[in-house]
């Protein structure tokens, strides 16, 4: 079965610990953090990559928000069409 072409990565800003924790919606097991919202973007790259088995530089992203949380969808280059992004 291939992977979705799109992915939801969920914000959510731990004060006690002061970083943004992140996790891919639907994948369990992957997520990370970061101590900045941009420190946690690359991690969540990173993570996705690595449950992928390939790299992810090439993925659109776009940001929106869901229910109060901050999501970051990462899509494949075919996906973003007709996509302002």
């Amino acid at each position: 079965m291939a992977a979705p072409s799109t992915f939801t990565a969920l914000y959510e800003r731990d004060t006690e610990s002061d970083v943004w924790l992140v996790r891919i919606d639907g994948i369990d097991g992957c997520h990370t953090y970061g101590r900045t919202r941009t420190e946690a973007e690359e991690r969540i790259r990173e993570a996705l990559a690595l449950w992928l088995g390939h790299d992810v530089d090439g993925y659109t992203l776009t940001r929106t928000e869901c229910a109060g949380d901050d999501v970051l969808e990462l899509g494949t280059p075919d996906s973003a069409n007709g996509n302002d992004g």
